[in-house]
């Protein structure tokens, strides 16, 4: 439910801007350029010729095309949180050393990135396409918000690039969240999508040596064939894909074609990933030993086996990372008001801050006892001043580091 009011909350407000900014369309891309003026930064915001920085100072629209082109190296164009409408938000062709950043891009591609070297995209909001690398390399999209009707973030022919910390969903029928086609050594981490609307991650057409790991898949859409599958494989190999969180896909995992040494799981205790389908005895999981681990393997489509399929979500995870989890949600569930009193969020961000410290400190009793506390405070207000689902879920977390603790 949390997500799911973030994301509709995200889409207000480029509704609300683009309502009150009302900006008279450019006919052409403002060209952003390393020279006296910036090139046309001075149109829109201020230019540090020092740093090279150009800093929106408005919100800015396009007739037609891409509504700012990077045309040099050694750039950097803050958005300063200003909406950016158009046909596409940034366009990068053959630069080096370019930063874009805290831009809300409505529109068409939110970036194209091609045939370019160390580019940072990071803490943007996307309206639009997603985003797009080709013939990269070096390239970090870092911390971003990705709502799309299209795919969401797609590599192809890219190379040493890192993909980590974005959140989003896609819509389109044929459209995945995050995409690799012919792209090597890179890595796809920490990254949490509410749904993907054919298939969760593709790694395509000579994909290799990429890792895949902390990502969130939540829902995938699609019907048959590659759609509802976590996971789409083909013509790939030696890539890993482990500790990610893998929810209500049909399908799980299609490959077909050359796929060779996929690997689902390492050695613990890393271990695999968590498939919401394969949790419960009923669906073949059991944990006899209670180490977290479902005692047999589960089986993919394809011929490939998650050797290590964890039990539950973040299971590979210790006790005070998921505390640090959950007192970092805390204040976004008291904005979206699934936790409806500041002071029921602050006597429970307490209880974890002190079951945190006691932890760090080596004394368990004392944390086990916070801990329950934190779930005897969230209790007492479930379906009151916390909504029943968020009660459920803070209640299981809670519940699972008790368990985590005790069988160390």
């Amino acid at each position: 439910m949390r997500r799911y009011v973030l994301t509709v909350a995200c889409s207000l407000v480029f509704l609300a801007l683009g309502v009150m900014a009302l900006v008279t369309p450019a006919l052409a891309s403002y060209v952003i350029a390393d020279d006296a003026t910036g090139g046309d930064c001075y149109l829109v915001g201020t230019w540090d010729q020092a740093t090279g920085t150009c800093t929106l100072a408005q919100d800015v629209s396009v007739a037609s095309g891409y509504a700012f082109n990077i045309a040099s190296d050694n750039v950097t164009l803050d958005g300063n949180s200003h909406l950016v409408q158009g046909t596409g938000g940034v366009y990068v062709n053959n630069r080096q050393n370019v930063k874009v950043s805290n831009l809300m891009v409505s529109g068409g591609l939110c970036i194209n990135v091609q045939y370019s070297d160390s580019v940072i995209f990071s803490g943007n909001t996307c309206e639009g396409s997603g985003v797009l690398v080709r013939y990269s390399t070096n390239i970090d999209v870092l911390d971003n918000s990705i709502i799309t009707g299209n795919h969401g973030i797609r590599l192809i022919g890219s190379s040493n690039s890192t993909v980590k910390g974005n959140t989003g969903q896609t819509s389109q029928r044929f459209a995945s969240c995050i995409l690799l086609a012919n792209s090597t050594n890179n890595t796809i981490m920490d990254n949490e999508y509410d749904y993907c609307g054919y298939y969760g991650i593709g790694l395509f057409d000579g994909s290799h040596d990429n890792v895949l790991s902390g990502n969130t898949i939540l829902d995938v859409g699609g019907s048959s064939f590659m759609g509802k599958s976590c996971v789409v494989i083909r013509n790939a190999h030696n890539n890993a894909l482990f500790n990610n969180n893998f929810y209500n896909c049909g399908s799980w995992c299609y490959m077909w074609s050359t796929c060779n040494d996929i690997t689902f799981s390492q050695d613990l205790p890393t271990g695999g990933n968590y498939w919401s389908r394969y949790d419960e005895e009923r669906e073949g999981c059991y944990d006899f030993n209670v180490d977290g681990i479902c005692d047999s393997p589960k089986r993919l489509s394809g011929y490939f086996t998650d050797y290590l399929p964890w039990a539950t979500p973040n299971g590979w995870a210790t006790p005070s990372v998921l505390i640090e989890g959950a007192l970092s949600n805390i204040d976004d569930l008291i904005s979206s008001g699934e936790i409806a009193s500041a002071g029921v969020g602050t006597a429970l961000s307490s209880s974890l801050e002190n079951a945190l410290a006691s932890l760090d400190a080596g004394n368990e009793g004392a944390g086990l006892n916070q801990i329950e506390a934190a779930i005897n405070k969230v209790r007492a207000q479930s379906g009151k001043k916390i909504s029943q689902e968020t009660a459920d879920e803070m209640i299981a977390l809670l519940t699972s580091v008790l368990e985590k603790i005790l069988n160390q």
